[in-house]
């Protein structure tokens, strides 16, 4: 049933939607040309090019984001499986107070990822804006292994998880399309989400193994702290010209005229 609006809407981007500037009949010869100079300006600003899926597919850039959306998946995927067990296991009974400890970290989050998006935007840096929620997030999962007794504890520093790997996520989001061009490019982001989403799946089930294996869910948080770790280093490793890429669409040409 979820999959049914999905066909139907894919099919209707097939029908209705432009696949170039050149068939867009809603815009004017002259919209038409300042589109095109803002195309070229951003394909400038970025490094090599993925002319086919292949090139795409077998790109060290391509590889390398799918490393990095791996770690922070595995966040998204912790925080949504295991936060109740998390608050469970800090002393909490009744499932009503856990549903509701549960959706503090969330509101948090909610708030921290908009702000610090918006502060991205308008500083058009991407790197930093992905690494330090990521070190924030491995630093939450190692104090709720730390103060798991407690649930006010734990609780705080799920909130530092919920809240970092959200802000990682949706920071790390800009970076594959404005470091991927080409006809690739789609196929290449396309793998980015795919590989990242299945070992986040996979390595939720790793908490769960190790839980068992040790008889203790803090003891699986530390290992999962060390990859966020690892994750938000990773990011060290893209190249520069994703800021200088957001940077230029941030301070669009003065001679062109508005297509508005």
């Amino acid at each position: 049933m979820e999959a049914v609006p999905s066909l139907v809407l894919g099919l209707l981007v097939l029908r209705y939607l432009d696949s170039t500037v050149d068939d867009a009949r809603w815009l004017s010869d002259d919209e038409k040309a300042v589109v095109r100079a803002d195309l070229a300006a951003e394909e400038a600003t970025r490094e090599g090019g993925h002319g086919s899926i292949r090139a795409a597919l077998t790109s060290g850039k391509v590889w390398l984001l799918c490393g990095i959306y791996v770690t922070i998946a595995l966040g998204i995927y912790l925080v949504s499986f295991w936060l109740p067990t998390i608050i469970k296991n800090s002393g909490v009974d009744d499932p009503l107070t856990i549903g509701l400890l549960t959706a503090v970290p969330y509101v948090v989050a909610v708030v921290v990822m908009i702000a610090w998006s918006a502060h991205g935007d308008r500083t058009g840096e991407r790197r930093w804006h992905t690494i330090i929620p990521c070190l924030v997030t491995a630093l939450g999962l190692v104090l709720t292994a730390v103060f798991l007794q407690s649930t006010a504890l734990a609780v705080g520093a799920m909130v530092l998880v919920a809240a970092g790997v959200s802000t990682a996520q949706a920071a790390f989001r800009s970076i594959p399309s404005a470091l991927l061009s080409g006809a690739g490019a789609a196929a290449g982001i396309a793998l980015v989400n795919s590989i990242g989403n299945i070992g986040g799946a996979v390595a939720t089930s790793l908490v769960g193994w190790l839980s068992d294996l040790t008889g203790s869910t803090a003891s699986s948080l530390y290992p999962f702290g060390a990859v966020l770790l690892i994750g938000g280093l990773l990011v060290l490793l893209v190249p520069r010209s994703v800021d200088d890429r957001a940077i230029a669409a941030r301070t669009p040409g003065e001679d062109l005229p508005s297509p508005r």
